[in-house]
């Protein structure tokens, strides 16, 4: 059985490196073939280690896209981008089964939503009428077919928590510096804490958002307990995570928070904004919420987190449990092993 795999880019990010333990883990039990629908920022060296030659840049050719659909018995995306509208719109009519990533903001759920059958026409007429493609997301009704839900996985045999405990209150944030992840708000938030240690790690600070980063350059040398740094190996961003006692989630919009896992696995408090939709899945029992784009209601919130420290032991081994007990890429991994034999049967896919 084929699987194709469509993603936008292959830049660091969440999604991206998602799709890499989780196409290991499915290489070992189908073929896999993996598209890239922009190849902005290049290809990473892990991308072409593990697909060879099944990996393609689609590159505005519509054709090398639709051939691959059609070589394919099922098609799994990725990230939610053009890239994506695209193959929608190229297998509308229900060519091949499509396995679909949420955009949590929307849809309202955390992990990946599963269509085993035709898109919606009401989803594809909206693809066809806007090129804006905040303006077609699917909104909970658009889409038929939903048949079952897998939470994101992370390795939580390598981002482990250390022995040695986190100064209180030292706050993390890791993610592209863009207003839609919060950057804006993160930058206010740090000029009105001063006393609090901030480690902020940008994923690309030299994108189309680079302001931003020209800014955190100038912030980290007027305010003294700010520790900014960009691009880091996983190594060292886990020393990130571990030397941090909370992680701050400002994002507007996510479709794999991979931060706030692999945070929540070294032992980060999560202090998060709520709107993303699917945030109280992950996090069924935190109370630690905060209002998007309020800078001063995460400000209290962290506060609060640093005035009631005599409870973070819990909190900390309570998030560890948490991305081991649900969040494993193991467990994603036999989930969508499972889900791709189960669209295979009611296909009649054969292989």
């Amino acid at each position: 059985m084929k699987i194709l795999y469509v993603t936008s880019n292959t830049r660091v990010g969440g999604a991206e490196n998602f799709l890499l333990r989780l196409a290991k883990g499915i290489k070992e039990h189908f073929d896999v073939t993996c598209v890239v629908t922009n190849e902005e920022g290049g290809l990473q060296e892990a991308y072409q280690q593990l697909f060879k030659d099944n990996l393609y840049s689609l590159n505005g050719d519509i054709s090398r896209m639709e051939a691959l659909i059609d070589d394919a018995d099922i098609v799994h995306l990725i990230m939610g981008s053009y890239g994506y509208s695209r193959t929608l719109a190229l297998n509308y009519g229900g060519k091949k089964p499509i396995v679909q990533n949420a955009i949590q903001n929307v849809t309202e759920n955390v992990g990946l939503q599963v269509m085993l059958d035709e898109t919606g026409r009401g989803l594809s007429a909206i693809i066809s009428e806007c090129e804006d493609y905040l303006k077609w997301l699917p909104v909970p009704g658009q889409v038929p077919h939903i048949k079952k839900q897998i939470m994101n996985g992370i390795d939580t045999t390598f981002w482990t928590p250390t022995d040695r405990v986190p100064e209180i209150g030292t706050v993390c944030w890791i993610g592209r510096l863009t207003p839609m992840k919060g950057a804006d708000v993160l930058r206010e938030i740090i000029l009105q804490m001063p006393e609090v240690r901030f480690n902020v790690v940008a994923n690309e600070p030299l994108d189309i958002e680079g302001v931003l980063h020209k800014e955190f350059l100038d912030l980290q040398g007027s305010v003294a307990n700010l520790s900014y740094s960009w691009s880091l190996m996983p190594d060292e961003l886990k020393e990130v995570y571990r030397s941090s006692s909370i992680y701050l989630h400002t994002s507007l919009t996510e479709s794999m928070p991979g931060t706030l896992l692999e945070a929540m696995a070294c032992g980060c408090i999560p202090v998060c904004g709520l709107t993303p939709g699917g945030m109280r899945e992950i996090l069924p029992r935190n109370d630690l919420w905060c209002d998007i784009k309020d800078v001063i209601s995460y400000i209290n919130t962290i506060r609060y987190v640093m005035d009631t420290a005599r409870f973070n032991e819990i909190r900390s081994y309570n998030a560890i449990a948490c991305m081991r007990e649900g969040f494993s890429i193991e467990k994603t991994i036999r989930a969508y092993r499972d889900l791709y034999i189960t669209i295979a049967r009611e296909r009649n896919i054969c292989g």
